[in-house]
């Protein structure tokens, strides 16, 4: 009996990239990154926006300000 096909996704980060990302509680990267990737699916549902979506992210010029978080109520997972 085989296993059910469980994608994955695998980037080449870089050792700064690694290390600042070790903040990120045990247990968590996968929900973490999940919400992330539901978010971009999200974005890049429009078809009429979807390259400049890509475009702005790949240019850094999507940016979430930090003062954004201020305002949001915290659920633990």
């Amino acid at each position: 009996m085989s296993l059910p096909y469980r994608p994955r996704l695998s980037i080449e980060i870089s050792v700064e990239q690694f290390k600042a990302l070790q903040v990120i509680p045990h247990g968590l990267k996968k929900p973490l990154f999940s919400a992330i990737i539901n978010n971009l699916i999200n974005l890049l549902s429009e078809p009429d926006t979807r390259h400049k979506v890509i475009m702005a992210i790949v240019n850094e010029q999507f940016n979430l300000p930090k003062e954004i978080f201020e305002e949001i109520i915290i659920k633990e997972p």
